[in-house]
């Protein structure tokens, strides 16, 4: 099996050795790895370009700063011909079986329709030293319209198939929205998503992140109050209104329905109430769901 894992840089210098290293290492698979610089100052294309003089399967172009989603959908469309395609960071190190288990599960389904792997991952340190698991194994993950209210999967851990990489090169958004959360909608929507409880990745959480996880219980509470204080920070409605607005009109009537009752239900009393009492789009667990409720009855989800 052939896969092409897509990697955009920035700055990255520190770390990016071994997450390189880690990636031409996979086993089990046919890797090539293509790189997008996103305007580094520092010695990351240097690096990148000693590996690329040395192997192959390491290409690598520079653009203007795009900044890491836009970067992301650049590669989507640059990308060569591949069974499966993998997102990743510049910062992480994979475990050597992490393609070949998603390949695995995805290689027994039906490739026709767009396909999404994704596994849980090891949240560590700048020294790989683990600091937790970053999904409980206890999550509920089949709930079809939990995409709407929650962001699940992260790219680093994606693999995707052809069809996945089509749909996403045909409809990249205009918007404000995170490569990784727009393929897991559109295989959502369109396919099938797989969820791997098992983790390949070390997550490294550093100063330089470009998005990090909270680490501690105080972190992820502030977050949660900076949520319901704010008046910019309703991702599920922002994101509703982005959905709608660049796939709307080709979803399902049904999906279609779903997607509006949240860019409704601000000016809406009827989809406000229904929305709020809608068992199909729910949370995969009872806090998330709880909060996702709370924030719906204030009109600030």
């Amino acid at each position: 099996m052939k896969v092409q894992v897509l990697m955009s840089t920035y700055n990255g210098e520190k770390y990016i050795r071994e997450q390189i290293d880690s990636i031409l290492n996979q086993k089990g698979i046919e890797v090539n790895l293509l790189i997008r610089d996103d305007g580094s100052s520092d010695n990351t294309v240097k690096i990148i370009q000693e590996y690329a003089g040395k192997d192959s399967r390491v290409t690598v172009y520079s653009g203007a700063n795009l900044k890491s989603a836009k970067s992301f959908f650049d590669l989507v469309a640059k990308a060569g011909n591949a069974d499966y395609y993998a997102f990743s960071d510049q910062d992480d190190v994979w475990a050597l079986d992490k393609i070949e288990a998603a390949v695995k599960t995805l290689s027994t389904k039906d490739n026709t329709k767009p396909l999404l792997y994704y596994c849980n991952m090891k949240v560590v340190d700048e020294n790989l030293n683990f600091l937790y698991l970053l999904h409980a194994h206890n999550k509920r993950t089949d709930y079809r319209y939990s995409v709407l209210t929650e962001y699940y999967a992260a790219g680093c851990t994606m693999v995707f198939n052809e069809a996945a990489k089509e749909l996403c090169s045909n409809h990249i958004p205009q918007g404000n929205i995170m490569h990784d959360t727009w393929m897991e909608v559109l295989c959502q929507f369109f396919g099938t998503v797989y969820y791997d409880t098992n983790a390949y990745i070390f997550y490294r959480q550093h100063s330089n992140n470009v998005i990090g996880v909270p680490t501690s219980k105080l972190q992820r509470t502030q977050r949660m109050i900076s949520r319901v204080l704010s008046d910019s920070k309703q991702p599920r409605y922002e994101f509703a209104k982005i959905i709608d607005a660049n796939i709307g009109s080709i979803l399902s009537p049904k999906d279609a329905a779903e997607v509006k009752k949240i860019v409704n239900y601000k000016n809406s009393f009827i989809d406000w109430m229904t929305l709020l009492f809608d068992r199909s789009i729910k949370n995969s667990s009872v806090k998330d769901e709880l909060t996702f409720r709370m924030l719906t009855l204030i009109r600030r989800a």
